[in-house]
């Protein structure tokens, strides 16, 4: 007994609440007078997965949408974008995330260069649907729509066609048309010939948010390929 009490007294106590779990054992040494330190646990994290894109709600969906967006979870599958870790950042991912924004109200226009180098006319509309399931939320504009400098400025919520509630992911998409020759106007309409029209998606995702404000899309011809617009998203300041 006299044995077994000597041992047990030559063991030193650790107070967990004194010793970060991410702490070397023997950063305390000096202070506790023994050279070797014991941790009796040590939690352990994951490193951060990186997703590309998800599955809809709940992760069920029959196929991959939002496939630019880039997400961290702690060990899912990368289905269900309710695994989120939004505390988590996406800097060490191999493709960086697309553009994300909330908003209330979506205002797009088209830049004032409304011509490719070649001289050739540029006109573009636009509608917004849901990405989980493709519901139409807004209906395609037309084509003079986004044309003045202020562009065309939209509140989902006013739409009977679809309205949209905070948390839905909406997908933007884009329709460009090519103009050839010199736009006049006669008692014909306009003496110009329309080449064949092209859709593309907003690189992004907006977000509704009833309680955000404004974002406003700029939209220009992406002069690879004049019919696919690109668009860029600022917040009013």
């Amino acid at each position: 007994m006299l044995m077994l009490a000597a041992i047990a007294l030559s063991i030193p106590v650790v107070n967990a609440r004194d010793v970060s779990p991410y702490t070397n054992s023997s950063a305390n040494s000096s202070s506790t007078g023994t050279s070797n330190q014991v941790l009796l646990f040590q939690r352990h994290l994951s490193n951060p997965k990186c997703c590309y894109g998800h599955y809809g709600h709940n992760g069920d969906g029959p196929k991959k949408i939002e496939k630019g967006l880039a997400w961290t979870c702690n060990g899912c599958n990368c289905k269900d974008l309710a695994d989120r870790e939004l505390s988590w950042s996406t800097s060490h991912c191999n493709r960086h995330s697309w553009t994300e924004f909330q908003a209330k109200k979506l205002c797009v226009r088209r830049f004032n260069r409304d011509r490719d180098p070649e001289g050739n006319g540029f006109v573009i509309k636009f509608r917004i649907t849901l990405w989980d399931g493709g519901r139409e939320i807004i209906p395609f504009t037309d084509w003079e729509a986004l044309t003045s400098e202020s562009g065309h400025c939209i509140d989902p919520q006013q739409f009977l066609i679809g309205e949209a509630v905070t948390g839905d992911r909406l997908k933007i998409e884009l329709r460009g048309a090519k103009w050839i020759g010199d736009r006049d106007y006669n008692f014909e309409g306009w003496g110009q010939k329309q080449v064949k029209k092209s859709t593309r998606s907003f690189k992004g995702s907006f977000v509704y948010n009833s309680d955000a404000g404004q974002v406003t899309l700029t939209c220009y011809p992406n002069y690879a390929h004049v019919k696919h617009p690109d668009c860029s998203a600022t917040s009013p300041r």
